[in-house]
């Protein structure tokens, strides 16, 4: 009993305190801080990402990386811009090979071919696929109920702001 009080403390304690960590930059460079802007890393990225749920994004030596909250490589990720940061387990990546793509947080590309994408609201994230617009859900399902529509703005509690082929603008939910 008395070693899982000892497991259940050392959980508790590094999910509170490594619950806010921040990028800040540094000249060119950025470290990460804590919530007392008391330095964790050195400078050393060239980009970085708020943590979600354990996972940050940096660049180093021209190279994506997903990082742990310990500052751990988890995976080298090859892509020439990040796109959208960690949210809602998925990060967005461009590159000229695939386009756009979207990496669960253990790396593993899991959606390519994008033309765009935006950040996730309410569990979706409006994507743009050889011109058609679906919504990309936080549970990894495709909906096809906006495929119909050129343009396409997520406005919150599931309502989006469409235009559909006759240049008119109107609010569809994600059922039409």
């Amino acid at each position: 009993m008395k070693k899982l009080s000892i497991l259940a403390f050392l959980i508790i304690f590094h999910s509170v305190c490594f619950a806010n960590i921040f990028p800040v930059k540094y000249g060119d460079l950025f470290g990460y801080i804590d919530e007392n802007l008391q330095a964790i890393t050195k400078p050393i990225y060239e980009e970085a990402t708020n943590f979600d749920n354990g996972i940050a994004v940096v660049k180093q030596d021209s190279k994506y990386y997903l990082i742990n909250q310990n500052f751990g490589k988890i995976k080298e990720i090859d892509a020439d811009y990040l796109w959208l940061p960690p949210q809602n387990g998925f990060i967005a990546f461009g590159n000229q090979k695939n386009k756009v793509f979207f990496v669960d947080y253990n790396g593993n590309i899991v959606l390519s071919g994008l033309d765009s994408c935006f950040p996730f609201v309410n569990g979706y994230s409006v994507i743009k696929k050889n011109g058609k617009i679906y919504l990309f859900s936080s549970n990894g399902e495709i909906l096809e109920s906006l495929k119909d529509y050129k343009d396409c703005i997520n406005c919150g509690n599931g309502y989006y702001s469409v235009k559909n082929k006759n240049g008119l603008y109107g609010i569809v939910d994600a059922n039409n």
